[in-house]
């Protein structure tokens, strides 16, 4: 790989010229090196399998002990991948999201069979980040993301130095500003309702008792 394209886009209101080259990229299997609203991490097109393999091997792992997450640019499409989200369940994400949480809810039988959760949850994710959400809806799919390796958990977030570090393994890089070099709180969803805080991290969990 000679190195990936580097793209820097406006935090608050991505250029609609890179978001269509970055939905191409996508289109076309290509990993993304991508900001959020808790760390950098690593993307690709969910209807691009052969992709999981790709970021499996960025990551030094087997593509079956990955852990991946949906990346949704609103609620309208969680139901292409979940089974029915109770009413009550519906209303605490809307009040969350977006925002810094993974929610596990149960799957249907579209999710790609890599997302291994018990075998039958997905993670979800609506980042607090614009240019996370601009990409889902160019892209027109949602996103597979997994957190990008870093050196260690208190590594710097300077995208430049990101870039470095990942632009011989991803095809295109994205320079969305700054991150926090968070972990997003994970919740577990039953399928009665109930909440279960798996993860603290950025999100606040407070709401869940």
């Amino acid at each position: 790989m000679a190195g990936a394209l580097y793209l820097r886009l406006n935090e608050d209101n991505p250029e609609p010229s890179k978001l269509i080259k970055i939905s191409a990229a996508l289109q076309d299997g290509a990993i993304i090196g991508y900001p959020t609203d808790t760390a950098y991490g690593l993307g690709c097109c969910i209807n691009k399998p052969k992709s999981f393999d790709r970021i499996a091997r960025i990551k030094e792992t087997k593509t079956s002990e990955l852990r991946l997450s949906i990346v949704f640019d609103s609620l309208q499409h969680l139901s292409d991948y979940t089974r029915p989200i109770p009413t009550s369940v519906y209303r605490i994400l809307k009040k969350l999201l977006p925002g810094a949480y993974t929610f596990i809810i149960e799957a249907n039988n579209k999710v790609p069979k890599v997302f291994n959760y018990k075998r039958t949850h997905v993670g979800i994710r609506i980042p607090d980040n614009a240019i996370a959400r601009a990409i889902v809806t160019e892209n027109m799919a949602p996103i597979v993301t997994t957190s990008a390796p870093w050196p260690s958990d208190d590594y710097s977030m300077d995208p430049a130095e990101l870039y470095d570090q990942l632009k011989d393994k991803v095809d295109v890089f994205i320079d969305g500003g700054y991150c926090n070099n968070l972990k997003s709180s994970v919740i577990e969803v039953s399928s009665e309702g109930l909440f279960n805080v798996i993860r603290e991290g950025a999100g606040d969990v407070s709401i869940f008792g």
